[in-house]
């Protein structure tokens, strides 16, 4: 009672994010009706198709200017297709029966074997590990050169897709369904729900009517108003997005905000402005975008995500004092060396080595942790 309780507080004084709506593969579907491929459901149809995209001609102007995969450096994207081989998600056990993280798996081994091999075949970024992300995602999916990135249905920036438009009027963006993994799963990985925690100062403790007012601001920015309630006639929203004609504007039946540099709205001035949905499918994201083929492929999104089970990833219930003090530091320098993998800089041979030393370095201790606070809040991961 105590665990579901606390990490109840802890929702309450974090922001909101849809936990089944984290970015996934996406496609051209143009390129691949173009080349009369079907879409990949497994990761040898995933090879394939990006060779294709990189071999045969699929934006049909008969250049040699395409490729498949889109790829940054600290390997960025986080691609996988399911759970199974997610990186992040603490899905396998070690030998001992401890959970372990997926960035230090055979199944990341095999990974990366593909990527190295998609790397030599030009079918990835050719210079990822100096692209920054934002680069490789606006200047060269954005920029048609490459057919498979990632996405979610939240928050797209809708200039992308029209830059993309501009240079190719046909392109066609679909979500590729999660692989069916050896154990027989299929489904992404869910995140946590929430994301960031708001503090207030130690100074309040016998303020207690303050610290009450400030949670109730906080709650203002949260409070959700169904998509199809936030119109002028709507006065809890009209007043928090800062008037119709100032803080915002109607088309085609959607609010669209007015620049936040300009302040014109009390939303552009609270801690939290992120409606807390009841659900993910409340918050209808497709209805917010006026690009049709974003609208089309938000959908998309939301109905995959919709008809498939994801797994409760373990990590965001648990606390490693090991992880948060040098965690992040420690998987970036795994995942670098990694990326010297794909390029052929360090051996593939040498992946024992290279797990024994994130081991080594702290990265046991973190597994020990996590599986203790696991063990004592009687955590069992599973899908839902």
């Amino acid at each position: 009672m105590e665990c579901r309780q606390r990490r109840r507080q802890d929702r309450r004084h974090s922001k909101y994010f849809p936990p089944k709506y984290l970015n996934t593969p996406i496609i051209r579907k143009d390129w691949l009706d173009r080349l009369g491929l079907k879409m990949p459901a497994n990761y040898d149809e995933l090879k394939k198709v990006a060779i294709a995209f990189t071999k045969d001609d699929p934006d049909g102007n008969g250049k040699d200017d395409t490729y498949g995969m889109v790829l940054g450096e600290h390997l960025w994207p986080n691609y996988h297709f399911g759970a199974y081989w997610d990186m992040d998600a603490w899905y396998h056990q070690n030998d001992r029966g401890q959970y372990i993280p997926g960035v230090i798996t055979p199944q990341r081994k095999a990974f990366i074997r593909m990527m190295k091999e998609l790397y030599q075949e030009g079918a990835v970024t050719w210079d990822f590990a100096i692209t920054n992300p934002n680069e490789a995602n606006t200047k060269e999916f954005y920029g048609g050169k490459a057919g498979i990135i990632i996405r979610g249905p939240v928050e797209m920036t809708e200039a992308n897709m029209e830059a993309l438009q501009k240079i190719d009027p046909r392109a066609e963006l679909a979500p590729i369904p999660p692989f069916e993994a050896p154990d027989g799963s299929r489904g992404y990985t869910a995140g946590s729900g929430f994301y960031t925690v708001s503090a207030l100062s130690a100074k309040l403790a016998d303020q207690p009517e303050k610290v009450r007012r400030i949670l109730k601001i906080i709650d203002v920015g949260r409070t959700f108003i169904p998509p199809k309630q936030r119109t002028p006639n709507n006065k809890d929203f009209d007043w928090l997005y800062g008037r119709e004609g100032k803080g915002y504007h109607m088309s085609d039946g959607r609010p669209v905000l007015t620049n936040g540099t300009k302040g014109r709205a009390p939303w552009h001035y609270l801690i939290d402005n992120k409606m807390w949905a009841p659900n993910d499918e409340a918050n209808r994201y497709s209805d917010t975008y006026k690009n049709k083929a974003y609208r089309s492929l938000a959908q998309q999104l939301e109905q995959m995500h919709k008809k498939t089970r994801h797994y409760v990833n373990p990590i965001h219930q648990v606390y490693s004092p090991t992880s948060a003090q040098k965690g992040f530091e420690l998987n970036l320098k795994l995942v670098d060396e990694q990326a010297k993998m794909i390029t052929g800089k360090r051996p593939l041979s040498d992946w024992d080595a290279l797990v024994r030393e994130w081991l080594q370095n702290g990265g046991q201790r973190i597994i020990d942790e996590v599986n203790a606070d696991m063990k004592r809040k009687h955590i069992k991961p599973g899908w839902k």
